[in-house]
């Protein structure tokens, strides 16, 4: 009897310590395996999470001993229930790095547990890892065959299963929200994990199998239209890409009045609120990104990224520049070449007048009258025999040589080159004056901008814009109104205003198709369609203009001006000078003929007189 209960003590021993060595084995591989996986996917941590009835010895110890050997490797974790799930993601949204979640689940109340958190959770934004039990065999069944969506999986879910077994893993999705996919991650083998894949996450679900999509967009868009049932301009192309890359199908087209803005009443209007309120899986429009419209929804990378500008209509008739010919050379130059006018024939007299040539007034005159010919490229009548002068006098012909060559040179550059006849350069010329008005699209983002920002010079154009129910809707209406008559085309010249615009496709919050969508367009910048399609849409390829442009008649305006001026002062001066002339013949005639009559009155009167005396 003895003998019977040492044997059996030492078989339940031996049976203890085999246990136990298998239980350490499964620790040691959980352990591993998350360590990998969180490798892999280059999570920020490990928070373990389990029910609130989680309370399993067995359950506890495998949990312990996981952490702790985690925690040998230098891996952050961290213990919660399944209610701390939504706070504790909150931590981590908007930032870099996403977290791993590690949840266990042992019985079936725990499967329901967390299939009641998931409807609340955001389940594409961390990793996910799922640890059934295998003390549990409903729970084992439950999980090998999944058929429901219970966890409210999305197409971008990352969803990393342990289903009772540590030495394989499976990745659950959802490609229809009610289904679930099953795919094959990795094995251990000979303690070591193999991937069964290397590619990316939209490599492996790169279809979505004819999913049904709806599209919205905007009335009258710009870059987007539908020709026959095919859609055409830059973002039409790129959806046809997008379709023909994930497979969807469209189920409508939505379109919306107006992009959309915040009201005062705190509602988005137009093609956001359709958005916001998750009524369309895509909006296809170039709306410009900003930082109150990425609070409700997603955009995908950005597609266009230019210049904003401010629009106007080029100003007909020619603008005469008066100061034109002033505009040469600057002030310092003009300063400059006025000094040496002055100063060089005052050190002309003062030579001339040491060599005894004159008096000092005549001399001054004479030798500025002698350098302003030579700065108009006249010669002088009387070249000087004096050494000083000679040098004096070609050292002033050389100078203006240079200063005229100069000045004919960028004289002529200014006439030739066509410029733009702006009102205004700059959009701070543009809110200081009073007569033009501005407009942007009704319901826009650039509206926001113009009406709730404090920029000073923001402003003041906005006090410029004109009443809101007159704004445009569309880039079209935009135009019509610039140009002041519909369907006339006219030209346009821009300013630029500083800023730089982000335009991109829009989708709902946290929608799964976002990353995805980011995927493709990836590609597409990889692959150089998005180049291809700028090329075609924006960038126009003018072959070089080879001909000069012609001096317009607006350009020699002043210069003419000055010659009808001078042409005019000197036909009064000559009209002055002969009715002087003309005076001064007439009063002399008359002086003469009054001579005449008083010499033969005086003789009269003598005659009479010497006849009376005699």
């Amino acid at each position: 009897m003895k003998i019977t209960n040492i044997l059996i003590g030492i078989f339940l021993i031996f049976l203890l310590i085999s246990k136990c060595d298998s239980s350490n084995t499964s620790f040691d591989l959980y352990g591993y395996a998350l360590s990998e996986i969180h490798s892999r996917y280059g999570t920020s941590g490990i928070i373990f999470t389990t029910s609130v009835n989680f309370r399993g010895f067995n359950q506890l110890t495998l949990m312990h001993k996981i952490c702790k050997n985690l925690s040998k490797n230098k891996i952050t974790n961290v213990v919660i229930k399944f209610n701390q799930i939504e706070k504790q993601l909150l931590f981590y949204h908007k930032k870099i790095l996403r977290p791993m979640i590690v949840v266990f689940i042992g019985t079936i109340n725990d499967w329901n547990e967390f299939k009641n958190l998931t409807n609340t959770l955001t389940m594409s934004y961390p990793i996910w890892v799922v640890i059934f039990s295998a003390y549990d065999n409903d729970i084992c069944k439950k999980c090998k065959e999944p058929n429901l969506n219970d966890f409210n999986l999305k197409y971008d879910t990352e969803f990393v299963v342990f289903c009772c077994d540590y030495n394989n893993t499976d990745e659950w999705w959802s490609q229809d929200g009610r289904t679930i996919k099953v795919f094959p991650v990795s094995h251990i083998v000979d303690g070591k994990m193999q991937w069964v894949h290397n590619n990316s996450l939209f490599y492996r679900r790169y279809r979505v199998m004819k999913r049904a999509v709806r599209v919205a967009t905007v009335a009258d868009p710009v870059f987007f239209n539908q020709v026959d049932g095919n859609f055409r301009g830059f973002f039409g192309e790129i959806l046809t890409e997008l379709k023909r890359s994930i497979n969807f199908t469209m189920a409508e087209l939505i379109i919306m009045k107006s992009y959309g803005r915040l009201d005062d009443k705190k509602k988005w209007s137009g093609l956001m609120r359709k958005l916001s309120k998750n009524e369309a899986d895509i909006g296809v429009a170039a709306l410009t990104i900003t930082s109150r419209r990425l609070d409700v929804v997603d955009f995908t990378l950005p597609l266009i990224t230019a210049k904003s500008k401010l629009y106007l209509k080029l100003q007909d008739g020619a603008d005469v520049n008066w100061f034109g010919y002033f505009q040469s050379f600057d002030t310092i130059t003009w300063a400059t070449i006025l000094g040496i006018i002055i100063t060089t024939p005052i050190l002309l007299t003062l030579i001339k007048f040491n060599y005894g040539q004159g008096t000092i007034l005549s001399l001054f005159v004479d030798n500025f009258l002698d350098v302003w010919g030579i700065f108009c490229q006249q010669g002088l009548y009387e070249f000087p025999n004096e050494a000083s002068l000679r040098v004096a006098l070609v050292s002033i012909f050389l100078t203006a040589i240079v200063v005229s060559a100069a000045y004919s040179a960028s004289l002529i550059s200014n006439l030739a080159t066509s410029s733009k006849n702006l009102p205004f350069n700059n959009i701070e010329e543009f809110a200081d004056q009073k007569t033009w008005k501005l407009i942007v699209l009704k319901d826009s983002a650039d509206f926001d901008l113009y009406a709730e920002s404090d920029d000073v010079i923001l402003k003041k154009m906005f006090k410029l814009m004109r009443p809101l129910h007159l704004l445009p809707t569309s880039v079209n209406q935009a135009f019509e109104q610039v140009s002041q008559n519909i369907n006339m085309s006219c030209d346009l010249v821009s300013i630029d205003t500083g800023r730089i615009e982000s335009l991109a496709m829009t989708l709902p919050r946290g929608s799964e198709f976002t990353r995805l969508i980011n995927y493709h367009i990836q590609r597409f910048r990889d692959n150089g369609m998005l180049n291809r399609l700028k090329q075609k849409y924006f960038i126009k390829s003018n072959p070089p203009n080879k001909d000069h442009n012609e001096v317009s008649f607006s350009g020699i305006t002043p210069i003419l001006i000055v010659v009808i001026i001078g042409v005019l002062i000197s036909l009064l001066i000559l009209i002055i000078e002969l009715s002087y002339k003309n005076y001064n013949k007439f009063f002399v005639k008359k002086k003469l003929y009054r001579k005449k009559i008083f010499d033969k009155t005086s003789n009269t009167l003598f005659r009479n007189n010497f006849m009376n005396v005699s």
